[in-house]
């Protein structure tokens, strides 16, 4: 293997690790985000019942006018 070949393959792997740590961040942080929207959507049916629920049963009455 020639070293410009050896490079590109060591520059390929590189931005390929890159990519996957930008990726496992982003998730990272994100995800507790996505969490409290799926609870949000998951309203209590009376003060008595926990908060959160899982998994959520998607209920979007709460945030109708009354």
């Amino acid at each position: 293997m020639t070293r410009a070949a050896r490079y590109r393959v060591t520059r390929r792997l590189s931005v390929l690790a890159f990519r996957a740590y930008c990726a496992l961040s982003y998730i990272f942080l994100l995800s507790p985000m996505i969490v409290v929207i799926g609870a949000s959507l998951n309203g209590p049916k009376s003060t008595n019942d926990a908060s959160f629920q899982f998994p959520p049963e998607l209920r979007l009455a709460w945030l109708s006018l009354h």
